[in-house]
């Protein structure tokens, strides 16, 4: 190849060695950019929101989230009060239009982007001759920031039926707390209530509803049934599991205190 070379003429010679110059600037150059562009090249999957919510030890994922293509309408209240006053009850029934899979989305003024709202809500009665049988799954809400509702939800996961109707009701902030069990005031299957809203106050009302995700972050599940009882060694109310199992280490509770006969909820 060198014998070739030096056989040429010396204008040759000066047109073959630039041809070559330009030749290796030019791969290099192409090789560059397609370095560029595969660097530049997003990998892996696109997140579309900010709707999945992850569960800790007690759960893995939250109630299934709503998708931004689902169109899903907040629900119509629907018989009694609307609740657009603090402490007044309302009504939430379950359709097609609000509800997916394992929550219902509700509606109402003090809750509606309000990740801090208190909501308390059990499962009513089915109307007369409707056929529904007693509502079967332990139920507790939670606050989707997507959608920027808050929904009542299965806490086994099983899918809200349609029909399925709930009585709410969100009380006034001086009256309602969350209350999160932590070690120092769980034991075993009961987690004690600390507090001026109800130390010391065993003639009050105290009622409760699980709340998965207070302020709208990640949350616990507790597939339990609840109730309230006062224990008087202590001067304390408490939240309990009824089936004796242990509340999950800061699972989250929305909780509301009324007056009742022969006390004060102050």
């Amino acid at each position: 190849m060198i014998d070739r070379f030096s056989a040429l003429s010396p204008a040759l010679r000066r047109w073959v060695y630039f041809g070559g110059v330009i030749l290796v600037f030019l791969v290099a150059v192409g090789v560059g950019a397609a370095a560029m562009f595969v660097a530049g090249r997003p990998s892996g999957r696109v997140a579309t929101g900010s709707g999945v919510l992850e569960g800790t030890e007690a759960g893995t994922t939250g109630p299934a989230e709503a998708s931004e293509s689902t169109g899903i309408e907040p629900s119509r209240d629907s018989g009694g009060s609307d609740g657009t006053a603090y402490g007044d009850p309302f009504v939430h029934r379950a359709d097609p239009e609000n509800s997916q899979g394992d929550y219902t989305y509700i509606k109402n003024p003090n809750t509606d982007g309000n990740a801090n709202a208190v909501v308390l809500v059990s499962s009513a009665a089915a109307p007369a001759g409707s056929g529904t049988a007693r509502y079967g799954h332990n139920i507790g809400v939670w606050y989707e920031p997507e959608a920027r509702r808050w929904a009542i939800f299965n806490q086994d996961r099983g899918p809200v039926p349609a029909g399925a109707t709930f009585e709410l009701v969100v009380p006034q902030p001086a009256a309602g707390f969350v209350h999160r069990a932590k070690p120092a005031d769980t034991v075993g299957n009961a987690t004690y209530l600390r507090g001026p809203l109800t130390a010391g106050k065993p003639h009050i009302t105290v009622r409760v509803t699980q709340n998965w995700n207070p302020g709208g972050g990640s949350g616990v599940f507790n597939n339990h049934p609840i109730d309230v009882f006062y224990d008087h060694d202590v001067d304390q109310w408490a939240i309990y599991n009824r089936d004796g199992a242990a509340i999950p280490d800061r699972a989250a509770f929305n909780v509301s205190v009324s007056a009742d006969a022969g006390g004060s909820a102050r």
